[in-house]
C-alpha cells in the first residue's frame, strides 16, 4: 500500500494508554475491568521493549513511520510510505514535526539509496539508524502504524472534523488494497477509510501534480492538526476501552507503558493551534527531484536538513 498515516500517536498511544486513569471515575465497573484488561496486556507487550533514553520526561520525542500493504510483522520487502520525526513538550506545550520524503536519496548500508526502502532491508532498526545518521538526530522511540490501523484509530475517536481543500478523485485497481478515491472539498468529518483516502492522495486522474498548489505533505500536516484536536476531545474519554484496543492491535511501539501514562496525565498542556511543521528541504526548490537510472528520487539538500533536525530535537532543553 502506498499509503500513510500521520496519525500522532501521543493523542491515541499517550492518550489510550493513559485515560485508564480517569475511567474509573466515569465508567461502569465492568467496563473499568474490561480497560484495565486490556492496559496489561498492553503492559505485557511492551515490557521487552523498554528502552534507555536521557531525554526530558517532559517531552517524548519518536519517529512515526507509516508502513505499506506489507503491514507491522517483520519481513523483507515492507517500506515505510511516510515518515515524520516528532516532539511533544508537556512542559511548555510545543508539538514539533518534521516530514521526511520517503524518496528521499541517502545513505542506506553505505550507498545511495530512497530512505523508505531501509524499512524494506533491515526492519525498523535499520529505518532508525538511517534517519539518525542522515539528519544527525538521536531518535530511540518509533511508532509504526499500517493503514488499517489508521483506520480503526480515526473511527474510533468517532472521525475527523477537517475542511478538504480540494477536489480528490484518483483510482488504481492494481493498489494493493485498491485505491478508490473521491473526496469532495468543503467541511466534513472524515472517517477512517476517508482520512487513509486523504492522506494517501497524489494527484487527480489524468494529472502528475497535486491539484490548486497544495503538497501533500501540507494536506498531512492540516489533517494532522485536526486529527489531534479531534482525538483530544472530552468525549473519546468514555470511548477508552475501544480506544486502547485499537493500540493494541494496530501500533507497534517501543516508547514505555509507564511513560505513556506520565504523559496522559498532561496531555491537556498540549498547543494544539501553534504544531510547528517543517519538511527537509530539496537541494533545487524549483527541481526537487529527478530520474537516476529508472529510479524517480528527491533530492535533498542535507545540510539545511540536519539544520532544522537541530533546530527541532537537539536543542537546550535536550
Amino acid at each position: 500500500m502506498k499509503s500513510f498515516v500521520v496519525s500522532f500517536l501521543v493523542s491515541i498511544v499517550v492518550f489510550s494508554a493513559g485515560f485508564y486513569a480517569v475511567d474509573k471515575l466515569v465508567l461502569s465497573p465492568s467496563s473499568y475491568a474490561d480497560s484495565i484488561d486490556l492496559v496489561e496486556r498492553v503492559k505485557k507487550d511492551e515490557e521487552d521493549k523498554t528502552v534507555d533514553s536521557n531525554k526530558d520526561k517532559d517531552e517524548i520525542q519518536f519517529v512515526l513511520m507509516g508502513i505499506d500493504d506489507g503491514g507491522l510483522k517483520p519481513k523483507r520487502g515492507v517500506r515505510t510510505d511516510t515518515i515524520i520525526l516528532m516532539s511533544a513538550n508537556f512542559e511548555n506545550g510545543d508539538i514539533k514535526a518534521l516530514t521526511v520524503p520517503r524518496d528521499s536519496r541517502v545513505d542506506v548500508k553505505g550507498k545511495k539509496d530512497k530512505l523508505n526502502h531501509a524499512h524494506s532491508y533491515g526492519g525498523k532498526e535499520l529505518a532508525m539508524t538511517t534517519i539518525n545518521d542522515y539528519l544527525g538526530t538521536d531518535m530511540k522511540y518509533y511508532v509504526r502504524v499500517d493503514f488499517e490501523g489508521v483506520m480503526k484509530i480515526v473511527d474510533a475517536i468517532g472521525g475527523v472534523d477537517m475542511t478538504v481543500p480540494v477536489n480528490m478523485k484518483y483510482d488504481d485497481p492494481t493498489a494493493k488494497p485498491q485505491l478508490h478515491i473521491n473526496l469532495k472539498k468543503g467541511e466534513q468529518t472524515l472517517s477512517g477509510k476517508q482520512s487513509h483516502d486523504l492522506l494517501r492522495f497524489r494527484h487527480n486522474n489524468g494529472t502528475d501534480y497535486y491539484p490548486h498548489g497544495y503538497t501533500r505533505e501540507e494536506v498531512q500536516q492540516m489533517w494532522l492538526k485536526e486529527f489531534i484536536r479531534s482525538a483530544l476531545k472530552p468525549k473519546n474519554i468514555i470511548k477508552l476501552p475501544k480506544m486502547i484496543e485499537t493500540y493494541f492491535d494496530s501500533v507497534d511501539t517501543n516508547i514505555p507503558i509507564k511513560d505513556m501514562i506520565s504523559y496522559a496525565l498532561k496531555a491537556n498542556k498540549l498547543n494544539v493551534d501553534s504544531i510547528d511543521f517543517r519538511s527537509t528541504p530539496p537541494e533545487d526548490e524549483s527541481k526537487p527531484g529527478y530520474i537516476i537510472g529508472d529510479t524517480w528520487y528527491f533530492i535533498p539538500n542535507e545540510e539545511e536538513s540536519r539544520k532544522i533536525a537541530d533546530e527541532l530535537f537537539m536543542g537546550e532543553s535536550m
